[in-house]
Order: C-alpha cells, then structure tokens, then sequence
C-alpha cells in the first residue's frame, strides 16, 4: 500500500467526526467503558452505570469518534478537555490527579499557560475489536459486539491506522478551536513512540503512578503537524479535512475567537 493511497483505503472503512449528539457522546463513553474498565481495569466496572466510563470532564471537553463504515459504531476516540480562564478554580484532569509530579517551576507549568489557548488530550482509545490478531475468534474480553462480516485483508490492514489517526486527530482538533497548546499524561512507551514519529514533547513533571506509570508532557500542535511524514502526514490531512467539514456544521471554529 504506498504512502499516497493510505488516506483513501482508511477513508474506504473509517470516517471522523466531533461528537454532535447525546448517542454519540454514550457511544465515545461506551467504548470507554470496554477499553478503561473490562480489558485495562483502570476504572471499577459498578463505577460505570450502564456501562458507559465517564466523569466531570466530560462536560467541558471536545470529543472526537472515528466510526466505522461497515458496523456505524465507534471504532476509536478521544477528547480535549478544555477549560475557561472564567473559571479558574478548575483544574485540568493532570493538574487535578497528579499536581503534584508537575515541575513546579516550569515555564510549561499549565498555571503559565494561558487557559484560552490550552487543552489536555485524554481518552484516547480504540476498540479492542481493531486490535485483535489475525485468525483470533474473540478479543481478550470474549466475542466482539460488533455484527459485520469478516474484514477481507485490505481491511485488516488499515486496522493499525486507526491509532494513528487518534493521534493524528488531536493536533487537528486543537487547531480548529483554537488551542494549540497541549498537554497530555502518557506512559513512557508512548512517550518514545510520539517522539519516533516526530513529536517534540517536552517533560513537564516526574514519572508517577497514575493507573500505571506516567509522565506528564507538553507539546504544541503546530509541532506535531510539523513532524508528520510520509504516510502520516497524508492521513493527518484526511483526518483533519474531516473535522474541519464538521467543525464549519457545527460552527466549531467560532470558538477559536471566544
């Protein structure tokens, strides 16, 4: 599959838009809900009634969900949670459950940020369905729930993508409202592997505990764009083109200006 086709075989069983309406939002938990709480038990299970994972941030943030042509369910997705200088007593989910790893005496600190041009990229999951190995009948957490027929080959194939184009939707986001300023609590795998694909993070607290060990970084989102190549960059631009369609129905850009 060369670098110029990746777009158009991802568009052929994928698709990106913002979170519109309450189903979509209880698809995004949901999805959550099998990721964060059945296969990692980052979260109780009683914790999440009717089997959606969500919490206070929700309510402030943007939700972006790459859904999947065949089933039209969520097959990936993840938030930006972004707050109002007008409410400065709320914290960022970092800021909140792990202030204390932050350096208190970085420049990159989120309180030296301006609040307005800032937002923490979290929630970024894919369906444990996309990620099971070839000739598996069922994923670690038994038979998928999602009713199509057997992906041929091609399609299996853009089934790595999806992850990518997570990351790759998180930069685009931010642009479009905005908030080029990002923050984000990773392991130190991902960590390694953003910066392989040309992300420039910078460490702004210690490793800590935090449902497994991680750090927290900041980055900007004209950085990221920056450092996508090749294959990437062509699926960055498909994601973004997406959520900008979207963003101009839903008058999303607006934002950036308030």
């Amino acid at each position: 599959m060369d670098t110029s086709s990746i777009s158009q075989h991802f568009a052929s069983f994928f698709y990106f838009d913002f979170v519109r309406t309450p189903e979509q939002l209880r698809q995004a938990q949901h999805l959550r809900y099998e990721v964060y709480c059945r296969e990692f038990k980052f979260e109780q299970e009683e914790d999440c009634p009717g089997e959606l994972e969500q919490d206070e941030y929700d309510a402030y943030a943007l939700h972006g969900l790459a859904f999947h042509h065949a089933s039209s369910e969520a097959a990936g997705c993840l938030r930006l949670v972004t707050l109002s200088p007008d409410q400065p007593d709320l914290l960022l989910p970092l800021e909140k459950y792990c202030g204390d790893s932050l350096y208190p005496d970085s420049e990159l600190h989120p309180t030296r940020i301006p609040r307005e041009t800032s937002c923490e990229v979290s929630r970024l999951a894919v369906h444990p369905y996309f990620r099971r190995r070839r000739g598996e009948a069922q994923t670690r957490l038994g038979a998928p729930d999602l009713h199509f027929e057997e992906p041929s080959d091609l399609e299996r194939r853009t089934f790595p993508l999806l992850s990518v184009s997570l990351i790759c939707a998180a930069p685009a986001m931010a642009l479009l409202i905005g908030r080029p300023n990002l923050f984000i609590m990773i392991e130190g795998w991902l960590a390694t592997l953003l910066r392989r694909m040309g992300m420039p993070l910078v460490q702004i607290g210690n490793t800590t505990n935090y449902h497994g060990q991680r750090t927290a970084f900041f980055i900007r989102a004209e950085e990221i764009v920056a450092g996508f190549k090749g294959e990437t960059r062509h699926l960055y631009d498909f994601v973004e083109t997406l959520l900008r369609e979207s963003a101009a129905r839903q008058g999303l850009n607006d934002r950036s200006k308030s």
